[in-house]
């Protein structure tokens, strides 16, 4: 299902004329070096891409190459295509290079343009062993032995042009391959259904954060535990894939790994999208919705964009975005690195209207209070920075639920019950210090804890509100306030506040321990501010009297918290600390309009 999806894409995209997408037998290669040749085979110069990346260019197609030697058609490395030697072994060098002129001669032998002859006359008249005396080798051979990949261009009467486009080099091309296809076994096809060529390797897929930089398969069998009953060292008839179909996947999702508004990286996991309409206008909203950060100029302009498709989605109105397709197929594919191979995290198909309709669910569930200026959507990115470990050198956490949280969120399935975990577990880790503005319970945090009550633990929206809920009277919700009032108590009795830092982790355990003891030590706070601050005093009293009540709760607390009640009173806290901070700025406003 997910090769014949992209197979399709492919086939797209080509319709579609895409830069980037080559017609079936050519690939898009990045190419370091052009070997610029004279009518008779002659090296005139030899020019390198003016980037380090290279100039992208359409190329005959290329197997995976071992350690063998296999030549490849018009482009390739300096080893092959002038024979020189960078790693200490020049018979080899010299051997890649015969076994380069003979595949060209194969390929090119009687065909009678311009570009053939001349890359015929190259082949037959340049001596690798007098490489030195050619002066643009001499300049360019630290570059040229990189590694990197070098192709021809040849002189004619209108210029330098790319033999690759000749018309007669293509179609000796097409015919050399379509010989070689029909050498090879033919089989059903798993993706098309199709007798065709089946390919013996699969393409190499690059851009999978964490894999080879040389590329992974995403199919391929090299060892006898991967191998069918009667296919032992037969590769890829253990899983018959045409070579047609085999080139259209993995140039589709190489594209797809190239393309910004086609991939996003979350964890380990690398998240590729594609749609069978409007590709373009459907990627860029998917992109905006699950982007990894926004840049500082383009918040507003996005959380304005994301606000509208937000409430369009809540009334059932049609998206007012030009080039979205609610209808349209969408596809979604996790990749994450496994040695050599990739592994498919999770593969999932619907309309772009039911992944959207989804994802605004998530962003709904995950609305909190928060303090103005931060941003209003956190994207799955973010929720997973919030429960790492920020001094870990490697993203354990990220890597185990990166692919699941996603899959929660397009599937509208419970999230993960590691995030939740993580979630609380960073709290209890963190060091609260209100200098450095660091808070145990985060506005990112909060925003998990609050989006997992509402689905995993199946509460309505009456109960978890976005902001303070005064008439929740769950005992772990209520603890949870009394500890921010009682926080706020010392910090206006002292000038600052060491009770989150001190208690607020044992607090959450065992109530029946701690709070007795908080009780106590907030009435010496009150006392002192009867005294030095009494209006205050008097409001904050009257706060903590509504939550505990006259007798302080004491014969009623409990003297453990399961995890979901922990979630609640972490989410008590943090709201009415918001609330705390609301009702501050509020009353500084007023005190200002009064004094205008």
């Amino acid at each position: 299902m997910i090769i014949k999806a992209l197979a399709d894409y492919y086939n797209q995209l080509l319709s579609d004329g895409i830069d980037g997408i080559s017609r079936p037998g050519w690939i898009s290669r990045s190419v370091g070096y052009i070997i610029e040749l004279s009518a008779n085979g002659t090296i005139r110069n030899i020019v390198p891409a003016d980037s380090k990346r290279g100039w992208m260019l359409s190329v005959p197609e290329q197997e995976k190459r071992s350690s063998g030697i296999a030549a490849f058609f018009l482009c390739d490395t300096s080893t092959y295509l002038l024979g020189v030697d960078s790693k200490g072994k020049p018979d080899r060098a010299i051997r890649c290079f015969e076994a380069a002129r003979a595949l060209h001669h194969a390929v090119l032998d009687g065909c009678e343009s311009l570009a053939a002859k001349s890359i015929l006359r190259y082949f037959d008249t340049w001596d690798p062993q007098r490489a030195c005396d050619c002066m643009p080798f001499v300049r360019e051979r630290e570059g040229l032995c990189s590694g990197k990949f070098v192709t021809f261009s040849v002189s004619g009467p209108d210029g330098l042009f790319d033999p690759s486009c000749d018309q007669g080099v293509m179609k000796a091309w097409d015919k050399f391959l379509a010989k070689q296809s029909g050498e090879k076994e033919s089989m059903v096809c798993l993706a098309s259904g199709e007798r065709a060529p089946i390919a013996r390797l699969h393409p190499a897929i690059k851009g999978v954060y964490g894999a080879q930089s040389m590329g992974a398969s995403l199919v391929g069998f090299n060892c006898p535990a991967f191998e069918s009953y009667g296919h032992e060292g037969e590769q890829g008839l253990n899983a018959p894939v045409s070579e047609r179909i085999a080139t259209a996947y993995g140039a589709a999702l190489n594209y797809l790994l190239q393309a910004d508004s086609h991939h996003v990286r979350l964890g380990d996991t690398t998240v590729v999208y594609w749609s069978e309409r409007e590709d373009k206008g459907n990627c860029d909203l998917f992109s905006q919705l699950l982007a990894s950060s926004f840049d500082t100029k383009d918040q507003n302009e996005i959380e304005a964009n994301l606000d509208s498709v937000m409430k369009s989605m809540a009334v059932g109105k049609q998206i007012a975005l030009d080039h979205v397709d609610l209808g349209a197929n969408f596809f979604v594919l996790g990749l994450a690195p496994n040695a050599a191979r990739l592994s498919i995290r999770f593969f999932q198909k619907g309309t772009f209207g039911h992944f959207l309709s989804n994802i605004c669910k998530h962003y709904e569930q995950l609305e909190v209070i928060h303090a103005p200026g931060a941003r209003k959507y956190l994207s799955p990115y973010v929720l997973l920075k919030e429960v790492e470990n920020p001094n870990s050198k490697k993203p354990v956490v990220s890597s185990v639920v990166g692919g699941s949280l996603m899959r929660s969120i397009l599937t509208g399935a419970p999230y993960p019950e590691s995030l939740y975990e993580n979630a609380l577990l960073r709290i209890r880790a963190t060091n609260e210090n209100q200098d450095a503005h660091t808070r145990k319970v985060s506005y990112g945090r909060a925003a998990i804890i609050k989006a997992y009550l509402l689905r995993n633990g199946r509460m309505n929206q009456e109960e978890i509100t976005v902001e303070l809920n005064e008439r929740r009277r769950s005992t772990a919700y209520a603890l949870g306030r009394a500890f921010s009032i009682m926080e706020s108590a010392q910090e206006q009795a002292n000038g600052s506040s060491r009770l989150a830092a001190k208690y607020l982790d044992s607090a959450c355990s065992t109530p029946a321990t701690v709070f007795p003891v908080l009780f106590k030590l907030s009435s010496a706070h009150f006392e002192k501010l009867m005294r030095e601050k009494p209006g205050m005093a008097v409001w904050l009293r009257r706060q903590f009297l509504d939550i505990v009540g006259e007798e302080e709760m004491i014969p009623e607390l409990p003297r453990h918290l399961n995890l979901r009640e922990q979630g609640e009173f972490f989410l008590g806290y943090y709201q009415q600390t918001q609330a705390r901070f609301k009702s501050k700025k509020q009353a500084e406003t007023d005190n200002q309009n009064l004094e205008d």
